[in-house]
């Protein structure tokens, strides 16, 4: 019985992001740990394909990467375990932002993150913003939106994935 409330649970939260209309994707949680990191995949939209990593240098610092229809490789230093700073370059662009966490249940947390950058003599801001699901110690469920503003243009993906920590 206790299988069935967990799986149904599972179920309700993949409904519940699949029903947010202002969710976006969360890539990563604030939190780093030396030694220790996660690595992400996820569906975006229909036709693209993402994959995410970071690893914790120390208790404070990470590297992180995002590999999709834009790549992105930085840094993030862990503020508390609720907000981190993260930089770094994203298609020949040096960035900056914030990745933050809510929790909102025992497994169940919103995270998202906003960055800017500079493209073309414009001022482009990346956001994510998404719930991520423990199914276990080691594996989540993520999902939400993707979106860009700014440098003539604005774009909206939805993406559905898992995480991995270790």
């Amino acid at each position: 019985m206790k299988k069935l409330k967990k799986t149904v649970f599972i179920l309700m939260a993949g409904l519940l992001i699949l029903s947010l209309p202002a969710s976006a994707w969360g890539f990563f949680s604030p939190a780093v740990a030396n030694g220790h990191g996660v690595v992400t995949a996820l569906v975006v939209s229909d036709n693209n394909f993402q994959v995410g990593g970071e690893y914790g240098f120390t208790n404070e610092l990470a590297i992180t990467a995002v590999l999709g229809s834009r790549m992105m490789v930085g840094l993030k230093y862990e503020l508390d375990s609720t907000l981190a700073l993260v930089a770094g370059v994203t298609d020949s662009s040096p960035y900056i932002g914030a990745n933050t966490l809510v929790p909102l249940r025992k497994d169940l947390a919103g995270i998202g993150e906003l960055d800017f950058t500079v493209k073309n003599n414009s001022i482009v801001l990346f956001y994510n913003l998404g719930l991520k699901f423990n199914l276990s110690h080691d594996f989540d469920l993520r999902g939400g939106l993707l979106g860009e503003i700014g440098g003539g243009k604005s774009g909206l993906l939805f993406g559905l994935g898992v995480g991995y920590k270790f």
